[in-house]
């Protein structure tokens, strides 16, 4: 079987970004229910910005002369820039791989609703082992969603 990087890289973001989401909603302490909202958040973000960062300088071709923004540092440009041609592709597995992992699982809370078990699902997607392709995947998602729905009536 093909492997996928963006698989196994992907869903380490996504596992922690889910036990953030967990303590969030479990806790009665709002200030901390509030800190792993934020948190989980920035991780996700973090690493998508990153993937974006990357197809922008080394796809794209971006340079300095592309942020003419008063705000942004020039040195600070070129220092990314630097970084991200000496290490291309560097979070692209990180970012695309928590972006289709989180899409799959709103995608199968908002087809089954309430009936939604992310634990389920979950093992779902990990049965097969960490050596999968983001394709199989969204065909395992659809799997789930498909059985779920039988199952409910």
């Amino acid at each position: 079987m093909d492997t996928c990087q963006a698989f196994s890289e992907g869903w380490a973001v996504y596992a922690s970004v889910a036990i953030l989401g967990t303590l969030a909603v479990s806790t009665q302490d709002e200030a901390v229910s509030l800190y792993c909202q934020y948190y989980l958040y920035n991780i996700a973000s973090s690493y998508m910005e990153s993937a974006l960062e990357d197809i922008l300088f080394n796809y794209y071709g971006y340079g300095v002369s592309d942020f003419d923004d008063e705000s942004v540092e020039e040195g600070a440009v070129r220092s990314a820039i630097e970084w991200y041609m000496e290490n291309p592709a560097a979070y692209i597995s990180y970012g695309y791989g928590i972006y289709y992992l989180y899409k799959l699982h709103v995608n199968a809370g908002s087809a089954l609703a309430e009936k939604y078990d992310e634990v389920a699902l979950n093992g779902a997607l990990l049965a097969e082992g960490m050596g999968m392709t983001l394709d199989r995947a969204g065909e395992i998602v659809q799997e789930y969603i498909r059985t779920a729905r039988s199952t409910l009536h």
